[in-house]
């Protein structure tokens, strides 16, 4: 009984999370982002290229 109960109110508290918050606008996220730059001491992997990649697009996109 105790984890069923346990397991309704994580439940319960991580689906809130998602619904609650202040709406962002793309003026907040220009604010709150910025591209991500590389060194020449970088590694990458082609999943984490790819990420960062579509991240500065996005920036570019919405700030530009």
């Amino acid at each position: 009984m105790y984890r069923k109960t346990l397991l309704a109110v994580l439940t319960l508290t991580f689906m809130s999370g998602c619904v609650a918050g202040p709406d962002l606008t793309e003026s907040d996220y220009c604010i709150l982002a910025t591209p991500i730059w590389l060194s020449s001491e970088d590694i990458l992997t082609p999943q984490t290229a790819r990420a960062i990649l579509s991240h500065n697009e996005t920036w570019e996109a919405l700030c530009g």
